[in-house]
């Protein structure tokens, strides 16, 4: 007995011996390493996940603006700005003869950016890349699929359905000037980092956070009219972002642009509720600058026929719209598609399981 108690007094000296040692050492660690650092592999990982987040915020940033530029033909009316822009700012690919043809070119191409930007969001991207990387690889998809969209964009250029009144050298100016303030309100505002996926990538903790579920073009629209009001707001999106030129392809693009985005974000459905009057202003300075083309075209054979139809066509590209921003129609619109979805796996599946059986 007297054996085992040596032998068990031993033992406990020599753990305590073995845990000053690792105390001493654990605190020279602390003395050497400055206080709130972090160990060579984690500093390593941040760089990486910082420097990724950065390249996709500022390609991410890019496209932004050359789609804006894209969607007024700025690049068109301004020569000098198409090597700096995507796709040169303007749709200047070879043009489409009809309207059949016109969908047959751009339906894969649209649905390569809106499958990957519909399907692979950041909830589901952290599976693959973290919760560090999921907004900014998000960003970045996005972004590209976006791109390609626009180099490859087949146009529609004829018939023409409006020239904007407004003398071109104004216009154009005005659609510079607002870009340049739209870029600098969205790139400013703290929250716009969050939104991208800089401040999750940098481990940065921010009060400044972008509402669950906004997208960039929304936020755009919320940092204009953050910063320059509701006056800012309409001359951006009302005037400056109309091409000089309005073609029946302009319109087949933006509203189908239009009535996708009210279908799939909810945060841009929300803010349009927010800014009911600014919204209608908006619509409103639109056709009274369709109805000021009218008066002034004067090459028009049948000049009360033509209005007839452009003002039915926005009559009904109106209502569109404004029952693709109520909710109860999106939920109908997304139980649909989840019963045709649900209708072709069980299509390919009987299909695939009478196939086995032969």
């Amino acid at each position: 007995s007297s054996k085992a108690s040596r032998l068990d007094s031993t033992q406990h000296v020599a753990m305590g011996i073995h845990d000053f040692s690792i105390a001493g050492t654990l605190a020279c660690e602390e003395k050497v390493r400055p206080s709130g650092s972090l160990c060579p592999t984690r500093q390593w990982r941040l760089v990486f996940d910082g420097t990724f987040a950065l390249m996709c915020a500022t390609y991410a940033l890019w496209v932004l603006a050359g789609t804006v530029a894209w969607v007024s033909h700025l690049g068109a009316r301004v020569p000098a700005l198409q090597p700096w822009l995507p796709a040169g700012g303007a749709p200047l690919n070879p043009a489409a003869v009809s309207v059949p043809l016109f969908f047959r070119a751009n339906l894969l191409l649209a649905l390569g950016f809106v499958l990957p930007h519909s399907l692979l969001r950041p909830v589901r991207l952290r599976r693959l890349v973290g919760n560090a990387l999921s907004r900014a690889t998000y960003n970045g998809m996005a972004a590209a699929s976006l791109h390609l969209l626009l180099v490859h964009f087949v146009p529609l250029r004829t018939p023409v359905v409006m020239k904007l009144p407004v003398p071109p050298f104004f216009h154009t100016s005005l659609s510079c000037w607002c870009l340049i303030f739209a870029m600098f309100t969205f790139a400013s505002d703290p929250a716009t980092w969050d939104l991208l996926g800089v401040a999750d990538a940098l481990q940065i903790t921010s009060t400044a956070r972008a509402p669950p579920g906004m997208d960039a073009i929304t936020w755009m629209g919320v940092t204009v009219k953050r910063w320059g009001g509701t006056i800012a707001f309409v001359t951006f999106t009302g005037l400056s972002i109309l091409p000089q030129e309005l073609t029946l392809g302009d319109c087949l693009t933006r509203g189908c642009a239009a009535v996708y985005l009210r279908l799939r974000s909810r945060a841009f459905r929300r803010w349009l509720a927010d800014i009911e009057g600014a919204h209608i202003f908006t619509w409103a300075l639109r056709l009274a600058l369709l109805m000021a083309a009218l008066c002034t075209a004067s090459r028009w054979e049948d000049k009360k026929r033509q209005t007839v139809v452009l003002l039915g066509a926005a009559g009904v590209l109106a209502a569109t719209l404004r029952l693709a921003e109520q909710e109860g129609v999106v939920r109908y619109v997304h139980r649909l598609c989840g019963n045709l979805g649900e209708f072709s796996w069980l299509h390919r599946t009987s299909t695939s399981m009478s196939w086995r059986k032969q």
